[in-house]
């Protein structure tokens, strides 16, 4: 095929079609499309007939980039060796191909029509202003304003429709999300409605609001941390520094019934204490052991049983009532205006259905269910002091309804040496003048009692002797060297 040249129109003749299109009201918006004029000589002669055209758009005369697709234009009317097309009218090249910078049109061309191969035209034809004026990037006059109206909000009239409004624009009449910071300084600012909707965020940055009622927080639970300090909660532990009182019944580990006040529950196994007060060491229980109300010392661990004290540093106990300071001269006053009987006295020890021990008004006695009983005091161990003996007076020793008379006492010296070993005991006689099987004797040393270490096991009278048993309790042993004893006879039965 020979040499094809062609020629580009001037760029007057395009910039006359677009503003025959132009219109004077912009009823329709401006097409991207622009017409192309060219001339085809073929050897220097105009071509006539159809030729088939490609055109495509670069960033280079030579070498750059292709910009879009490649426009075909098959068939194309030429004559006398002109021809006109319309290019870019489906925006081919792309939205940003003319955005101001320089830009390349590369022709191919295969004539005749529908048949051979595409010779491409050389050089690259560049294009000039017109193209690219499809949108005008300073236009003095639009509609009668200048461009300085027009970047003047001021000189505005009319209304914009929300369509052509930003998205960023907070409207009236649809839902806006505020991801901005966004601040309502003004005081009269009023916000009703019976809801208002669902505010997220931890409200670090909500301030000054001492006027918020919390009467209208009506949904919702408040987390244990924004609490005050002072409010008492149910599964943490509670310090009450102030005074706390409770008008009503309470319930520790279970719901108070309607007698009692405060009611609690607690323990495991045969113990069932309600109440468990101490240290380390020991702990008062209050509860219920083995069906019987109790009252006592156990450890920590409620493994075993304690000693329980009852005021043991000062001050009286008061069982039953009465004036401490009036009418009981000793630390234990027990009081409760019952004789002694089956069903018990001011103190009773014992089972009331089986052996018993009473204190009544005026004396001690012993039963057994109800009945009148022998009573023993330390039997078998130790023994029993009276001190202060008043001979006028004597002790008076009860044999059935019958009163002996006075004691007689006297003065025994054992000239012998006796030797209570230590951690041990020693029995011997001493002989006694009206000393009769069946009295009652009560014996101490002269000027004093006995050594500190040493306990009267017992004494009991025979004919014209007192036998008597010492107990060493000491770890060095005791001598009695020539030792005076005093004797006290009672008449009647041994008890």
């Amino acid at each position: 095929m020979s040499r094809i040249h062609f020629r580009i129109l001037p760029v007057a003749l395009a910039l006359i079609a677009l503003a025959a299109v132009a219109g004077p009201a912009f009823a329709q918006p401006i097409s991207s499309g622009f017409p192309y004029q060219g001339e085809l000589r073929n050897s220097g002669s105009p071509v006539d007939g159809p030729a088939d055209l490609r055109f495509t758009l670069w960033t280079a005369a030579t070498g750059g980039t292709q910009l879009g697709a490649t426009l075909q234009a098959l068939a194309v009317d030429v004559s006398s060796g002109r021809f006109t097309v319309t290019l870019n009218s489906g925006n081919e090249f792309g939205a940003g191909a003319f955005n101001g910078q320089r830009r390349w049109l590369e022709i191919s061309v295969r004539n005749p029509a529908g048949g051979g191969v595409y010779e491409v035209l050389s050089p690259r034809q560049e294009l000039t202003v017109t193209p690219s004026a499809a949108f005008a990037t300073d236009a003095r006059m639009v509609g009668g304003q200048s461009a300085a109206d027009l970047r003047n909000a001021a000189a505005l009239t009319g209304t914009l429709p929300d369509a052509v409004v930003p998205t960023s624009v907070a409207r009236l009449s649809t839902t806006n999300a505020f991801s901005g910071l966004s601040f309502f300084s003004n005081p009269g600012n009023t916000f009703t409605g019976a809801h208002f909707g669902t505010f997220s965020g931890d409200g670090a940055g909500l301030e000054n609001l001492q006027n918020l009622n919390a009467g209208a927080v009506n949904a919702g639970t408040l987390a244990d941390a924004r609490l005050s300090p002072n409010v008492a909660l149910r599964d943490a532990a509670n310090n009450f520094s102030g005074l706390a009182i409770f008008n009503d019944r309470v319930g520790v580990g279970g719901a108070p019934s309607d007698f009692f006040r405060m009611q609690l529950n607690g323990g495991s196994g045969p113990w069932r204490g309600g109440l468990a007060a101490g240290g380390a060491v020991s702990t008062v229980v209050l509860g219920e052991l083995g069906f019987d109300a109790t009252i006592g010392g156990n450890d920590p661990n409620f493994t075993y049983w304690t000693d329980l004290a009852i005021n043991p540093y000062g001050g009286r106990v008061i069982i039953g009532g009465g004036d401490a300071q009036v009418e009981s001269s000793g630390t234990l006053h027990v009081a409760s205006g019952q004789e002694a009987s089956l069903g018990g006295g001011y103190i009773m020890t014992g089972a009331a259905r089986t052996n018993s021990l009473l204190i009544n008004n005026d004396g001690i006695i012993a039963r057994f269910n109800g009945a009148a009983s022998k009573l023993r005091l330390n039997q078998g161990s130790g023994s029993v002091v009276v001190s202060m003996l008043e001979t006028s007076l004597g002790i008076r020793f009860a044999s059935g309804a019958v009163i002996t008379s006075a004691p007689n006492v006297q003065a025994v010296t054992d000239p012998e040496v006796q030797v209570v070993s230590a951690r041990g005991y020693r029995t011997w006689s001493l002989p006694v003048a009206g000393a009769r099987t069946g009295m009652g004797v009560m014996v101490n040393p002269a000027g004093g009692a006995l050594e500190d270490s040493d306990v009267l096991a017992y004494a009991r009278a025979t004919d014209y002797f007192v036998i008597i048993r010492i107990q060493n309790m000491g770890n060095d042993p005791t001598v009695y060297v020539n030792r005076t004893w005093i004797v006290t006879l009672f008449k009647g039965s041994n008890p």
